[in-house]
This record gives structure tokens, C-alpha cells and sequence, in this order.
């Protein structure tokens, strides 16, 4: 998983539905081995975060003058207080080359998004503000140093390079205090004149993923810690990096995780993260995978949501996992009432307008998730769900072309994980309905390939999940029948 940028609309990376993005949430939570697309997002902190917030004055002090040393070092550190250093990070201004406009350009625009994403990130961590940052660079040092007197764990930077016609953006994480490169993402950066909706949403991606490496570095700095000393940062980190190891025993690894959730809140009743976290484990769609029984899960992960809710009510991150409960449980005017809140906040937030489509199509309401499919951003308006907005309003041939699009880009694990390797499945909806059999039966093809084992409708419904919907369900199944699909 990943911790995700959206320090108020997003939550860590577990596993969403879009339409099984709850099982992308422990990707967006799942590339629980490797985030998938980030995860998750985190809130603004309160109750027990206060001395988190209300420290600033401490930190730009312990920013600009280096680690503090005294008689006291040897002393617990409070957990989110101004000398708590876990999850720190500094955002190194992007590097371009000489002279180059556009390099320029599009440098300076990605470290604007990496930098607003660190500054959103405060429920897992904090980002020195950049005029400290600005100020240290302007001294002759190496990264050791300049870790040292920003008093961080970890650097995030940014280098863009010409690339034949385009650029290329390398974005790494830097362990301050061993220089070791934790993580690099490389994607292209084109140049695109004025907007550059693609660049910030990659962006914003590398960011989540920088981070969670982050997160597995102070996880593995405490791993050798005694139990009985570990506090509550410690134990939900533990928590949510212990859940997205690659242990094939979901269920020891479920105990594990809660073992941790259960002590780092009998330390902290109110502690925002770990009641995010423990919701987040709790409710995640992957759990019945492995559950014989899911209902105690739920029953513990609406438990800690509600809390959270009650703690503060505004809080977009639980807001959005109470929307995937709502849909997950088929009450889906209640699903839409929440994005509806959401938007009324942040009216561009992509992920909170890609929630209302989900609840427009699973109301049958294809027109109006058509309309708001054309109103947001470019990012939403690719991919699968894009696809499937297409077929349920019955243009094939837009739905068949965007599936392509999408799938291009997914590798052959993410084409075998439902929660976003659907659009094959909508590509062969699409070309059958359309008359185009050979193709269709290509994208079938190309589906069982990578999951094999689903073969007939009711194993394609049961892969999906029940939280996958799409208006005009029945042409979608009669169309998957015509292109090859087994009937039950």
C-alpha cells in the first residue's frame, strides 16, 4: 500500500472498487506489493494529532538550526510532537537542463505537485516548507549535510531530461541519512503547452509510491525494537506495512495487522491514523479472498469509521471509504449523498467525482455519468471506467477505443487484477455488441491469458465482486456471452 497523497481526500493504498476498485483501495492499499496507483490518502490530524499541529513554531526552529542535542536525547520522543522526525521529507527543487524553456517549465510544475502532495500528506507525515528548503540549497553541501541541517529523514528529487522530441521526468526518495536512493519513478513528461492534467496525475502517483518507501524505511528501523517500547506511529506503520508484505497467508498477516491496530489504539482510543488504517483493514474487499466469515471484519471496520467520523465529521478520507461501504452494501442514493458532500468541498477533487460516476451507473443513471464524466479532468476521462461509461450509454466504438487506450498501459499482473483489468472485459463487451466478433474474441482471449481459471459468467461476476456495477448490465452479460463467454 501506499500512503496516498490526499491528506484530506484520499486515503493509504487499500483495495478499491472502481468498478472493483475496492479491490485497487490496499492497491491504489493494493500494490499492497508494490502500490498500483497510490494509495491512499491521508487527513488532517486532531485530538491526539494536536501537538502535531500545533508545533510548527518547534519545527521551523529544529529546521533551520539542525537536530537539537541534550542531556534529554536519550528520552521517548512523543509521538507527533515537534521533535518526532518519522515520515519527514524536504522536496528538493526539480532539476531541468541548461537553457531548456520547457524542461524548465515542466520541472518547476512537477515540484509543484510533489510539494503540494507532501504538504497534504500531514496524517502520516511533514514536509519542510520550501523557502528552508530554498535557503539550505543555496549552501555548498551533500546530501548527508543537507539531510542533516533540514533535520529529515528522507529527500524527495526531481530531475527532467530531453527525451528525442519529449522529456523524461525521474522523480527518487533519498534516505538522508544514508544517501541511498529508496525508490525512483520514470514516466514521460511531454511537453504539453499550458495544462498538464496527465503530468500532475503521474505525479501525484510517484509521490504516493516515493512515500510508502518512506514508510518501509522507518518500519524497518524499528523492526528490531522491542515490542513494549514501540508507540502508536510505530504500530500502525508496522500495521500497514506488514499488510501489504507478500506473505501468501492473508490470514496470519490479518492477525499480525491487527495485533498492531489493537494496541496502537488502546494507547491512542482517538488516534486519526490508526483509526484510518484499522477501517481501511478492515473493510478492504481483498479480506474475502482469504475470509470464510467477513462479518466481524466489517462489523470492526465500520467501527472504527464511524469513529473517525465522529472525531471529524468532514474528514474526506473516511468519507470515501463510508462511500465504498455504502456501495458495497447497495445503497447507492445514500453512496451518491456522499459524494456529494465531497464536491461541495472540493468540486474538481478527480477521485470524488470518479465515486459519482460509480454511483451514477450503478443507479442506471447512464446520461448523467456520461455528464459528469465530460465536466472533470482529462485523467478521469481515461482509462476503464471511462469505457464503461461509454457502453452503458451505448457508443461502442468510443467505449472499444478507450479500453485500448487503457489497456496499453497496464501490465499483465494489473490486466489479472480485477479492479482495473475489467476494461479487457469491457473491450470484448464492446466489440461484440458491436458486430466486430474477431475482436472481441482477441480481447477474450487476451482476458483468459491472464486469468485463466475464469471462464463462465457467474466466475466473471464473481472475480468482478459484488460491488461491480455497470447500467445496462444485462446487454453487458449478453454481450460477454456473444464474444465467447460461457453462459452458467
Amino acid at each position: 500500500m501506499d500512503p496516498a497523497s490526499d491528506a484530506d481526500s484520499g486515503t493509504p493504498p487499500l483495495s478499491g472498487n472502481t468498478p472493483a476498485r475496492l479491490a485497487l483501495m490496499l492497491a491504489r492499499l493494493q500494490g499492497l506489493k508494490g502500490p498500483i496507483a497510490a494509495i491512499a490518502a491521508v487527513g488532517t490530524l486532531v485530538g491526539g494529532l494536536a501537538g502535531y499541529l500545533n508545533g510548527w513554531r518547534a519545527l521551523r526552529s529544529g529546521w533551520t538550526e539542525g537536530p537539537a542535542v541534550s542531556a534529554k536525547a536519550a528520552a521517548p520522543i512523543a509521538p507527533y510532537s515537534a521533535a518526532d522526525r518519522r515520515m519527514t521529507f524536504a522536496v528538493l527543487p526539480f532539476q531541468a537542463p541548461s537553457g531548456d524553456a520547457e524542461g524548465a517549465r515542466l520541472a518547476q510544475v512537477s515540484f509543484e505537485v510533489a510539494q503540494a502532495e507532501q504538504d497534504a500528506n500531514t496524517l502520516w507525515g511533514r514536509v519542510v516548507p520550501r523557502a528552508l528548503v530554498e535557503q539550505q540549497m543555496s549552501k555548498p553541501q551533500t546530501v548527508l549535510q543537507l539531510g542533516q541541517s533540514l533535520n529529515v529523514h528522507f529527500l524527495v528529487r526531481g530531475n527532467v531530461t530531453r527525451r528525442g522530441a519529449g522529456y523524461t521526468l525521474d522523480i527518487a526518495i533519498v534516505d538522508a541519512a544514508t544517501e541511498r536512493v529508496l525508490d525512483q519513478q520514470t514516466f514521460n513528461a511531454e511537453a504539453v503547452g499550458g495544462t498538464t492534467p496527465l503530468l500532475d496525475k503521474s505525479v501525484r502517483d510517484a509521490t504516493h509510491r516515493l512515500t510508502y518507501a518512506g514508510l518501509k524505511q522507518e518500519v524497518a528501523r524499528a523492526r528490531d525494537t522491542r515490542d513494549a517500547v514501540l508507540d502508536v506511529r510505530d504500530l500502525t506503520f508496522r500495521a500497514y506495512v506488514d499488510l501489504a508484505g507478500d506473505n501468501t497467508d492473508r490470514a496470519a498477516v490479518y492477525a499480525a495487522t491487527m495485533k498492531s491496530l489493537n494496541r496502537a489504539l488502546a494507547m491512542a482510543p482517538e488516534d486519526l491514523l490508526a483509526l484510518q488504517v484499522t477501517a481501511q483493514v478492515n473493510l478492504c474487499e481483498c479480506i474475502k479472498a482469504w475470509a470464510a466469515d467477513n462479518r466481524p471484519m466489517v462489523d470492526i471496520g465500520v467501527a472504527a469509521l464511524d469513529k473517525g467520523l465522529t472525531l471529524r465529521p468532514e474528514w474526506p478520507a473516511m468519507q470515501k471509504l463510508r462511500f465504498w461501504q455504502y456501495m458495497k452494501d447497495r445503497r447507492y442514493p445514500e453512496a451518491l449523498l456522499v459524494t456529494d458532500a465531497l464536491l461541495a468541498k472540493e468540486p474538481d477533487d478527480e477521485e470524488a467525482l470518479s465515486y459519482r460516476i460509480d454511483g451514477l451507473l450503478a443507479m442506471g443513471q447512464a446520461k448523467q455519468a456520461l455528464d459528469t464524466l465530460l465536466k472533470a479532468g482529462e485523467a478521469v476521462n481515461q482509462g476503464g471506467q471511462a469505457a464503461l461509461v461509454y457502453f452503458a450509454n451505448g457508443d461502442d466504438g468510443q467505449a472499444a477505443r478507450l479500453a485500448r487506450k487503457a489497456l496499453v498501459s497496464l501490465t499483465r499482473a494489473q490486466r489479472a487484477d480485477a479492479g482495473v483489468g475489467y476494461v479487457t472485459l469491457v473491450l470484448a463487451a464492446a466489440e461484440s455488441r458491436a458486430g466486430h466478433q474477431d475482436e472481441a474474441s482477441k480481447a477474450l482471449k487476451d482476458f483468459h491469458d491472464v486469468v485463466p481459471q475464469v471462464q463462465t459468467i457467474s466466475q466473471v461476476k464473481a472475480w468482478l465482486g459484488p460491488s461491480w456495477v455497470v447500467a445496462g448490465a444485462d446487454a453487458f452479460w449478453t454481450a460477454l456471452q456473444r464474444a465467447g463467454v460461457s453462459g452458467d
